[in-house]
């Protein structure tokens, strides 16, 4: 295909006689239509086979459910080599003859700019879109546009459910919370349109085949219990394209497990709490990520947040956070009070580092590898004693036998974070006490999350000394 010079690009003139084509030649609904890369957010992405059979039925059963008409126009926003994007939006749009308008989400003006032209009866975004378009509202009158359309669905990442009630209450327009995978099409569950009733902290019911969930060795459980989200219908794939990638199989008895942990209400709503191999696991204590990223996001100075597990020497793993700020003046301490008021104790991050932007794919997920990666890069930065000079060792020290004093744990590293390391708000108070009092330094209780390690602390006083000499 060549667009010719004078001409918009996608704008094109197929030339010259069509030629004839063997009945033979014609698919077989059977056959592979496409080959689909999962998204590989902790690895590599598993290609996934998608029949022309089993992409069919499924845009027809999401064109059914949202009742897409000829008469629609929508805007794809999301990259085509995404099933979500082919089966949720072109294809979906195609089937039912209406208008789709491929559009790039990358700056949010821009795509605001293009509802208000091309005025889409619907949008399916990701969840960093929707964010962006939630934080222009915060400080701009909503558009006519925006206002006139019938839904907004969102998917691929979770979306925090106080933000899309406000969302609603912005636009008169309804929020839908969807959830799917490659493996299915992208169209596992959704909350339905109204008059059916939305609920924001759910990922909506199944939208076709069964569902069920699962013990970790691998019973099936009573849909009141928590567990591995399963499903098993005949539109799901059937196996990776790769052999070696069906090997453990994704299988149990016919049911594809998900890897997400979910509960289902008595209406057969579906919560996804988190994916099962993101779990931290701190002292046998289990921490669900997605948990304590929601309650980050919520925070009004807080842009994208990232939670994942670090090794720990006595703990196994402790929690870790990566946070994108929209203000400089967002401090770590700002950042702990903040959570201390809407999260255990065991599940504020004890290492928190600020970025400048939190690496995603291209629909949204986050890439935790990434992140992981990043923040133990950081902290192998902390220096060893053998480089600090002698006043300085010492003072470290000092300051590891008041640790000891405060916490009676002996196995303290110098770059262990103070809460997993045993402490608490209490002994925070006494650690901070006994600082200011054998050390002759004012040192707040804030400060021990602030400077949440032994080096830390030591760099700090240190500094603090020196600055009272000048």
């Amino acid at each position: 295909l060549v667009t010719p010079e004078d001409k918009h690009s996608g704008r094109y003139t197929l030339h010259g006689t069509p030629a004839s084509v063997p009945s033979s030649t014609l698919m077989d609904p059977d056959t592979i239509a496409f080959l689909i890369s999962t998204s590989g957010t902790t690895g590599t992405g598993k290609l996934v086979p998608v029949t022309s059979r089993m992409f069919a039925d499924v845009v027809a059963i999401k064109s059914e459910k949202i009742r897409v008409t000829q008469q629609d126009v929508i805007l794809v926003t999301n990259p085509l080599d995404l099933i979500s994007a082919l089966s949720s939006g072109l294809f979906l749009i195609i089937y039912c003859g209406g208008c789709a308008v491929i559009d790039s989400a990358h700056d949010t003006h821009k795509f605001l700019e293009h509802i208000e032209h091309y005025q889409p009866d619907f949008i399916d975004v990701s969840s960093p879109l929707l964010h962006a378009i939630y934080n222009h509202l915060a400080e701009h009158p909503a558009s006519a546009a925006l206002k006139r359309m019938r839904f907004i669905r969102v998917g691929g990442a979770p979306f925090p459910a106080e933000m899309m009630r406000t969302l609603e209450e912005w636009l008169g327009v309804p929020v839908i919370h969807a959830y799917g995978m490659t493996e299915g099409l992208s169209g596992f569950t959704s909350n339905p349109l109204p008059p059916g009733i939305r609920k924001h902290e759910s990922v909506g019911q199944v939208v076709h085949g069964e569902i069920a969930l699962f013990s970790d060795d691998g019973k099936q459980l009573p849909s009141t219990e928590i567990g591995e989200l399963g499903i098993r219908s005949p539109l799901i794939f059937k196996g990776y394209f790769n052999p070696e990638d069906n090997i453990p199989s994704p299988f149990l008895d016919g049911w594809f497990l998900t890897g997400d942990i979910a509960s289902i209400d008595n209406e057969g709503y579906i919560s996804i709490i988190g994916r099962r191999k993101d779990m931290i696991n701190s002292g046998g204590i289990k921490i669900l990520p997605n948990e304590v990223e929601e309650v980050l996001t919520l925070h009004p100075d807080v842009a994208d947040a990232c939670v994942v597990s670090l090794p720990h020497p006595t703990l196994g793993e402790q929690v870790a956070a990566a946070v994108a700020r929209r203000s400089e003046t967002l401090t770590v301490s700002d950042l702990v009070t903040y959570l201390q008021a809407h999260l255990a104790a065991y599940k504020i991050p004890t290492i928190i580092h600020f970025v400048d932007q939190i690496p995603r794919s291209s629909y949204g997920k986050l890439q935790r590898q990434q992140v992981a990666e990043h923040l133990q890069a950081q902290r192998s930065l902390v220096p060893d004693t053998q480089d600090l000079d002698q006043p300085a060792t010492e003072l470290v020290s000092e300051i590891l036998s008041l640790w000891n004093e405060v916490l009676g744990n002996p196995d303290i590293t110098l770059a262990d974070p103070f809460i997993p390391a045993g402490g608490d708000s209490l002994t925070a108070v006494r650690l901070a006490n006994l600082l200011s009092e054998r050390l002759s330094v004012d040192f707040a209780v804030m400060d021990i999350f602030d400077f949440p390690t032994v080096l830390s602390q030591a760099a700090e006083i240190n500094w603090r000394r020196k600055s009272a000499i000048t």
